[in-house]
Order: structure tokens, then C-alpha cells, then sequence
């Protein structure tokens, strides 16, 4: 199942946010809507974030210093 909330910013930009039961959910997402929005798997806890080139890419917090994940892109150049 998935679930959603759109959020509006000052800069009139348009994120989502998708809560989804399991990451399997994440090939049913709209890849239509603005870089940033964001997903949040309830299973395992991951977040999935919208690139600029409409992928769902899975993204990690954590603590500072670059982290162990160089090949995620969520911004690859272009107008902001």
C-alpha cells in the first residue's frame, strides 16, 4: 500500500512524500513529481529519494563525512 502527502515550499516547488509498506512498492511510484520528493519504507525503515533524472534512487543518513555511499545522485547538474 502506499500512502501520500504534497508539500509546498517558498519556492513554489511541489514535493511528495510516500509512506510505503515494502520497498517492492517503490516500482509503483510516479516518477513525475519534483527531485526531492521522497519515499519512507515502513518495512526496513529506508528512505528512497526523486533524482532530477526521475529515478527513485535509495538514500542514507547517518553521521557526517561523506558516508560509504559515493554513487548516489540525487542532483546531476541542469537548472535548480
Amino acid at each position: 500500500m502506499i500512502s501520500f502527502r504534497k508539500f509546498k515550499d517558498p519556492y513554489h516547488s511541489v514535493r511528495k512524500e510516500f509512506t510505503c509498506d515494502t520497498t517492492a512498492d517503490i516500482a509503483n511510484l510516479p516518477t513525475n513529481c519534483e527531485p526531492g520528493s521522497y519515499a519512507m519504507i515502513i518495512e526496513n525503515s529506508a528512505t528512497y529519494m526523486l533524482n532530477n533524472q526521475s529515478e527513485w534512487v535509495q538514500v542514507y543518513f547517518g553521521g557526517g563525512g561523506g558516508g560509504p555511499y559515493p554513487d548516489v545522485v540525487i542532483y546531476d547538474g541542469g537548472l535548480v
